[in-house]
């Protein structure tokens, strides 16, 4: 791609500016409406993450997918 690095920045420092505040607005709204709901659900869903972050290397239940390393010749990567 022949973009200006500045540019690249600028776009995404702007794209980045846009969600955080979208975000921060709708939070505020959705905070007054949902409250404690909200922090249980989301408390639910990380210990539900990390259950299976803790459970796939012990149950060896989860196959991973090969990498991209593994498709390269041997010596690259």
């Amino acid at each position: 791609m022949d973009v200006h690095i500045g540019v690249m920045a600028a776009v995404i420092g702007l794209c980045t500016l846009t969600m955080v505040t979208a975000g921060i607005m709708l939070g505020r709204v959705l905070g007054s409406m949902v409250g404690k709901r909200a922090e249980i659900i989301g408390g639910v869903i990380l210990v539900i993450i990390g259950a299976t972050i803790l459970a796939e290397p012990m149950l060896g239940c989860f196959e991973r997918q090969p990498s991209m390393g593994s498709a390269l010749p041997q010596g690259i990567g």
